[in-house]
């Protein structure tokens, strides 16, 4: 195994959410405040479920490199718990 001393760490997560009329993109905004809703409760004919936008976050971070068998993972001593973690 190669020496480093950091590890780069990327994490990315995306969800679909609901998205203010305001925040929307010129040309969606205009769909959407031309359309409204007609009941409160549910969709009447022709309107469309999942009218959503995907929101996405990521994040990049480094973190130490720390060495630990499988043993110390899965079973962890007293000693192995004491180790001051990057």
């Amino acid at each position: 195994m190669q020496d480093t001393e950091e590890i780069v760490v990327i994490s990315a997560d995306g969800k679909s959410i609901v998205v203010r009329t305001s925040d929307l993109p010129a040309n969606t905004q205009k769909r959407a405040l031309a359309s409204r809703k007609k009941l409160n409760k549910r969709l009447t004919k022709g309107e469309k479920h999942n009218a959503k936008r995907m929101a996405r976050i990521a994040s990049v971070y480094t973190i130490n490199y720390f060495v630990r068998t499988p043993q110390q993972i899965v079973n962890p001593s007293d000693e192995d718990r004491k180790i001051n973690r990057p």
